[in-house]
């Protein structure tokens, strides 16, 4: 049967044990808060480039366009 002091010993392990893992959950909790901000961000950026291309494909649409319309009136 365990004694008294062998008891305790086990207890502030496990006391210890308890706090790292606190600890670890904390570091945790933060990195995911920062996975999140990082990945609202990289789709904010995504959205606005994705815009960008589309209008510089428009653009390039019109520049086709009235580059057709130039040459018929050249002929």
């Amino acid at each position: 049967m365990a004694t008294v002091k062998t008891i305790e010993t086990e207890v502030e392990l496990l006391k210890r044990e308890v706090g790292d893992m606190k600890k670890i959950h904390v570091r945790l909790d933060s990195a995911i808060e920062k996975i999140a901000e990082v990945s609202s961000s990289l789709h904010t950026i995504m959205a606005v480039h994705e815009e960008k291309l589309i209008r510089q494909e428009e653009a390039l649409e019109d520049q086709k366009r009235v580059s057709g319309y130039c040459s018929r009136i050249t002929q």
